[in-house]
C-alpha cells in the first residue's frame, strides 16, 4: 500500500512540476527582414456598347525590407496575449494595367494582435521523478521537452501603399509621364482563428508551427494626384481614379519559427511568414470624373493577395 501511494504522489508532483516548469514565456522581440508581395484585382465591366471582362490591375515583384516588433505577454500560467507590427519600404517593384506598365516604389505596414491559451499535449516531465526541491536550478535546467497546442483568436491588418514611376505603353513602350504619380493603396483587415503547435527543448530550443484563418475586407484604389484624367488609350471622358471593395475575402496564413534562449533571458531566433488570401464580387467606384454612359454595371470580381516574408529576431524573455 505505502508503495503504491507513493507512485502515486510521484506523479502527482510530475504533473505539478510540468505545470511548474514549462511554461510558455513571455517575450519582447525586434525584428527585422525581407517581405515579397503580389496583388492582382480584375474588373468586369459591361454596357450596351463597351464590355471590359479582364482589366487588371496587377502588383508583382514587390521587395520590400521591413523593421519592427512583437512581443507576447503570459498570465495564469498558459494564457497570453501576443501582437506585432511592422513598417517597410519597397526599393523595387512592377505595376501592370491593362495597356501600360512601369514600376513601383512605396511602404507597408501591418499589425495583429490574438488572445490564446495553451494545452500542454506532452511533457517530459510527465514521465520521470521531479528534481531534487532542496538543488536550486536555473530556467535552462527546469526546461524539459514539451508539446504545446493553443487555439487562437486576434485581428490583422495590412497596407501596401505603392506609387507608380516610368510609365509606359505595354506595346510601343510610349512613356505616360502624367501617370507617374499614380499611387495605388491596397489594405486587408478582419479577424481570425488559428492555433500555434509549440514544441520546446531542453536546451531552450523552440519550434513554432502556426496557422491562421483570416476573413477580412480589402480597399483598393488608383488615384492620380491633384488630377482625374486618362492617358490617350482611354481618352478622357472615361475618368481614371477610382476606388475598391470586397468584403468576404479569405485568407489563409501559415508561420514558421525558430528561437533560441541564452543566458537566461535573452532570445534569437528567425521566422518564415506565407499568406494568401482571394475573394470576389467586389465593388468598384469611380471617384471625380463619373465613368462613360456606355458602361451600366461594374465590378471587381476577382482579388488576390500573395506574400511571403523571413525576418530575424532578439529580445528579451521574462
Amino acid at each position: 500500500m505505502t508503495r503504491i501511494s507513493t507512485v502515486l504522489l510521484t506523479s502527482v508532483l510530475s504533473i505539478a512540476s510540468a505545470t511548474m516548469f514549462a511554461e510558455p514565456q513571455s517575450y519582447l522581440d525586434m525584428d527585422n527582414g525581407y517581405k515579397w508581395y503580389r496583388v492582382t484585382s480584375r474588373v468586369f465591366m459591361n454596357g450596351p456598347v463597351v464590355s471590359l471582362k479582364q482589366s487588371s490591375q496587377v502588383l508583382k515583384h514587390i521587395n520590400t525590407y521591413q523593421l519592427g516588433g512583437r512581443g507576447q505577454w503570459t498570465f495564469y500560467d498558459t494564457a497570453f496575449i501576443r501582437a506585432s507590427g511592422h513598417y517597410g519600404w519597397t526599393w523595387d517593384g512592377r505595376y501592370k494595367e491593362a495597356t501600360f506598365k512601369g514600376n513601383a516604389k512605396g511602404h507597408t505596414y501591418d499589425v495583429d494582435g490574438a488572445l490564446g491559451y495553451y494545452f500542454c499535449v506532452y511533457d517530459l516531465n510527465r514521465l520521470v521523478p521531479p528534481p531534487d526541491p532542496a538543488v536550486e536550478l536555473t530556467k535552462t535546467d527546469k526546461r524539459t521537452p514539451s508539446l504545446w497546442i493553443a487555439p487562437i483568436f486576434g485581428w490583422s491588418f495590412d497596407s501596401l501603399n505603392v506609387k507608380g514611376e516610368n510609365m509606359r505603353a505595354k506595346l510601343t513602350g510610349e512613356q505616360f509621364n502624367n501617370l507617374n504619380n499614380i499611387n495605388a493603396r491596397q489594405q486587408l483587415n478582419g479577424p481570425f482563428l488559428g492555433v500555434d503547435i509549440l514544441f520546446q527543448l531542453k536546451s531552450f530550443t523552440e519550434f513554432l508551427f502556426a496557422y491562421e484563418f483570416h476573413y477580412a475586407s480589402w480597399h483598393g484604389n488608383r488615384i492620380i494626384k491633384g488630377a482625374d484624367y486618362g492617358h490617350p488609350p482611354f481618352g478622357y471622358t472615361t475618368g481614371f481614379s477610382n476606388k475598391r471593395h470586397m468584403n468576404g475575402v479569405v485568407g489563409n496564413v501559415f508561420k514558421l519559427t525558430n528561437s533560441y534562449t541564452f543566458s537566461d533571458t535573452w532570445k534569437l531566433g528567425a521566422e518564415l511568414k506565407y499568406q494568401f488570401y482571394s475573394g470576389d464580387n467586389g465593388k468598384y467606384k469611380q471617384t471625380k470624373t463619373p465613368i462613360s454612359p456606355l458602361i451600366t454595371y461594374k465590378e471587381v470580381n476577382q482579388f488576390w493577395w500573395l506574400s511571403f516574408g523571413m525576418t530575424i529576431f532578439v529580445g528579451g524573455v521574462f
